[in-house]
């Protein structure tokens, strides 16, 4: 090579450099003598002081510089690689043509599979074609392998080539050759084949560890907060009363963990058990609003075998800077509960955060919450009820009936997996560098830090168990029907509403309770309050939830569940729900229309029905408000 054609990237010396430790030491005067010679010949020196120095005679010394300055199969310069020995810069090409091969007979068949792929190029896009398109068995290495060196085979025969051209001239058609030729075109397109090949955890993985950063990541606490769900992988017993002082266990299998963790210090920040087969808007908003608003406390345990660890807890509990702050982002995936417009817009005005909703099957995005929830996986396997991680991993055997002859009670499991939690936040971690997620919040609170937080009035506005919903009165003079409203086929009304018919035609502002849909809020189009409206019939006599209420709405409608009127409506709803193979709607119900006072203490978040909230006779309340006379609420 002339000085003059020497790469510009060359002359500044950025070539691509080898390690001196790594050359052999039997190979190191010939690489050092190489090295030299190239430097010297870079830095215009005559061929007579490179050959006084190194030994090499000029024309040496142009070859070695013309496999210096070679560009690899990526692009880049050879540099100091093309020094060492038995380095090639250029693919081995064959001109001979392959001859008969006696049985026996061994080599004089090398580069014979490069020529063939040379004239017949249409060979390798075919099998870059089968490498990128779904289909190929997946069972082992082995049976993945066998299947591209036939579909090989089959593309020779559909070229027209037989014997007794290569390979078939050859003792096993060249089988060896193709196996190691095919190895290396999968792991050059080795993208495109796990995500047609490869499983869902392979293909998951294929975004992990490339070497770039995220375009956002928590730079301190409550920059980011991360909310999935979880299966739970287990089958659990409940028992029902099926008459007084008789039970009868029924199995349950269908259980969520919705959760929401702090992505600096890995914190749970709230959590709740679904017993539902999907989780919802509102269960993704209640999380939302314990971990800002909520104030965690250490529940009652009837299993004191398995206690709460020494300062463990929930951050809201635990640290009070973590009760009604905000947080900047909020990663969730793309499941519909998380893309309903009560998260997506209600939820992000109210609490003040961004939304990033991860794509499908990228767990990375949120790989801080998963890594959380790994650790609640491999406890809940240890159960023997479990039903494992896949149908084909990790299931007991007799899973579900485990569940019942050794009373893995669901209601046990609420308090196992709150004080797990509460565990797994006091637990140190290497990665916070030996702090517990609570230790290393709470130096970072003590530093005096500002964060934005929520102002009392905003959270008395934020309580999450409270929607607001609009509806109008109804009723008329003509019918004489005293003023109503309708909220999921039900009618709500109390004195006040139903004495005055200039009500009818309104439109009233309601708060949903979404604990307790028995009664409701309603306010005037000028914000004063009308009182609380109680639900009329069947829907009034027991403690329930909008969601349980549309779901046998929707039974009724279809004609699958009729209430009979001089019943009790629990009894029958969780005989119908038991029967029907849903264990956990049966307890949703039964256990709601059981809570009192004495059993369950209530705060503002989670309200039991009180007496008061309905006029009582023989009661003065004051003046109530009418159309006409209303306060407004800012004025009170």
């Amino acid at each position: 090579m002339k000085r003059v054609g020497i790469p510009q990237a060359i002359k500044e010396g950025t070539w691509p450099r080898v390690q001196p430790a790594s050359v052999p030491q039997e190979q190191w005067p010939v690489f050092a003598r190489k090295r030299l010679a190239v430097e010297l010949y870079i830095d215009g020196r005559p061929m007579t002081e490179i050959r006084l120095r190194t030994g090499f005679p000029a024309s040496e010394v142009n070859r070695i510089v013309d496999r210096f300055c070679a560009i690899d199969a990526d692009g880049h310069y050879f540099g100091e690689r093309a020094l060492l020995a038995h380095a090639r810069v250029t693919l081995y090409e064959r001109r001979k043509a392959a001859g008969p091969k006696r049985t026996e007979q061994r080599g004089g068949m090398s580069g014979l599979l490069n020529k063939l792929l040379g004239e017949y190029s249409n060979i390798e896009l075919a099998m870059i074609e089968r490498l990128r398109r779904p289909g190929a068995p997946r069972d082992s290495t082995r049976s993945e392998l066998s299947y591209l060196i036939n579909e090989f085979y089959k593309l020779l025969d559909k070229a027209g080539i037989s014997a007794p051209a290569w390979p078939f001239n050859t003792k096993h058609a060249g089988r060896t050759s193709i196996r190691k030729y095919l190895i290396k075109l999968r792991a050059r397109y080795a993208v495109q084949y796990i995500r047609s090949h490869g499983s869902p955890e392979a293909v998951a993985h294929l975004a992990t560890g490339t070497g770039h950063e995220r375009y956002i990541k928590a730079e301190r606490p409550f920059d980011c907060v991360q909310l999935d769900g979880h299966y739970i992988d287990a089958f659990f017993a409940l028992r029902v009363e099926q008459a007084p002082g008789i039970y009868q266990w029924l199995t349950v299998d269908r259980i969520w963990l919705l959760a929401m963790i702090e992505a600096a210090s890995n914190a749970v920040l709230a959590h709740k058990l679904v017993f539902k087969s999907e989780v919802s808007a509102t269960d993704v908003r209640e999380v939302i609003a314990q971990a800002c608003l909520g104030r965690w406390q250490p529940r009652v345990l009837v299993n004191q075998a398995f206690p709460y660890a020494a300062g463990a807890g929930l951050p809201s509990g635990i640290i009070d800077e973590c009760r009604g702050i905000g947080f900047g982002a909020f990663f969730a995936d793309s499941a519909l509960s998380n893309l309903a417009k009560k998260i997506t817009t209600m939820a992000r005005c109210d609490f003040g955060f961004h939304v990033c909703i991860g794509p499908v099957g990228h767990f990375e995005t949120r790989a801080e919450i998963e890594r959380s929830f790994l650790e609640v996986a491999c406890t809940v396997h240890q159960l023997m009820s479990s039903t494992g991680s896949s149908p084909h991993q990790g299931r007991a055997a007799e899973a579900e009936q485990k569940a019942v002859t050794y009373e893995i009670d669901l209601l046990l499991m609420e308090d196992a997996m709150d004080v797990f939690l509460c565990n797994y936040n006091a637990k140190p971690t290497e990665g916070l560098g030996w702090l517990s997620p609570l230790a290393y919040l709470r130096q970072y609170f003590n530093q005096g830090v500002l964060h934005p937080r929520y102002e009392a009035d905003q959270i008395q506005r934020l309580e999450a168990d409270i929607s607001t919903v609009k509806a109008t009165v109804r009723g008329g003079l003509n019918s004489g029907r005293r003023p109503y409203i309708q909220l999921d086929r039900a009618h709500y009304t109390n004195e006040v509403l139903a004495g005055d018919f200039g009500f009818v035609g309104m439109e009233l502002l309601i708060k949903v309770d979404y604990h307790d849909y028995r009664a409701i809020e309603a306010f005037l189009p000028n914000g004063g309050c009308l009182g609380f409206l109680r639900a009329q019939g069947y829907w009034g006599e027991f403690k329930h939830t909008p969601t349980v209420r549309r779901r046998i709405n929707s039974l009724i409608r279809t004609g699958d569940l009729r209430i009979d009127s001089d019943r009790a409506p629990v009894p029958q709803l969780v005989d119908y729900f038991t029967q029907h193979g849903q264990a956990t709607v049966a307890l949703s119900i039964s256990r709601d229309a059981a809570t009192s006072p004495a059993e369950k203490p209530t705060s503002k978040k989670q309200r039991a029905l009180r007496p008061d909230y309905f006029l009582q006779p023989n009661v003065d309340y004051g003046e109530l408000p009418t159309p006409g006379k209303a306060l407004n609420r800012g004025e009170r």
